[in-house]
């Protein structure tokens, strides 16, 4: 049987190929979600919420079709070293791929409950939004170093996470601090307060796929605290 120069088969070369290419469309179409979710949310478009959970289904199928050739290319060619780290990570990364795509849809259904015209609320989405905005670059740099796998530098997402959480909870003294003087903006300050969790989920996910990139890069576990 033919050999590539790294000891596999074409045939397995090929279906690495495929296992990249699948995980290429879901964080893609993930991603997307989250950008819709993030313009639901600052311009008030309920309608955009309909339009991602309608995309639920496309990122299931993605997650299913990706275990597949996963699981089919570790049985049939039982591959070794980098190539093994990469199909295993890849496994755990489908289903963080799929909770961010769920908390997008969360974050977009904020928006039937938020009304922007709310003066006392409209500072605290704009925040909710750039706090968005640095979630969907944590998540858009994960994948790039993960497809590259490339080790990621530890300090640096780690400042950035601490950077996610002490906004978030800075937001969350915001709304409550309205909440607690202005009893009509109760029902939106608390589906704000839920997005905000959820956008910090994001960002909680991007770390996770990071540590797998630095895993399948040198074999070894370096978590991001």
């Amino acid at each position: 049987m033919v050999k590539d120069k790294f000891g596999g088969t074409i045939r397995f070369k090929e279906l690495m190929e495929k296992n990249v290419k699948r995980l290429k469309n879901l964080a893609n179409l993930t991603q997307e979600m989250i950008e819709q979710s993030i313009v639901a949310l600052k311009e008030d478009k309920v309608e955009i919420y309909e339009e991602i959970a309608s995309k639920l289904n496309t990122i299931k199928e993605y997650r299913v079709s990706l275990e597949k050739n996963i699981i089919n290319s570790v049985t049939l060619h039982q591959p070794f070293a980098r190539d093994l780290r990469f199909l295993i990570s890849s496994l755990k990364i489908a289903n963080e791929l799929e909770r961010t795509a769920r908390d997008a849809i969360h974050i977009a259904h904020s928006s039937k409950y938020v009304d922007r015209t709310m003066k006392s609320l409209k500072d605290v989405v704009d925040k909710i939004c750039d706090l968005a905005s640095k979630a969907l670059f944590m998540y858009t740099e994960s994948i790039k170093y993960f497809l590259a796998r490339k080790v990621v530098d530890s300090d640096k997402w780690t400042a950035l996470d601490d950077e996610v959480d002490e906004t978030h909870k800075e937001i969350i003294e915001e709304i409550t601090s309205i909440m607690d003087t202005q009893c009509e903006s109760t029902r939106a300050g608390v589906s704000l307060i839920l997005t905000t969790r959820y956008i910090e989920r994001i960002a909680d996910h991007a770390c996770n796929i990071s540590e797998e990139s630095t895993f399948v890069a040198t074999s070894k576990r370096n978590p991001i605290d």
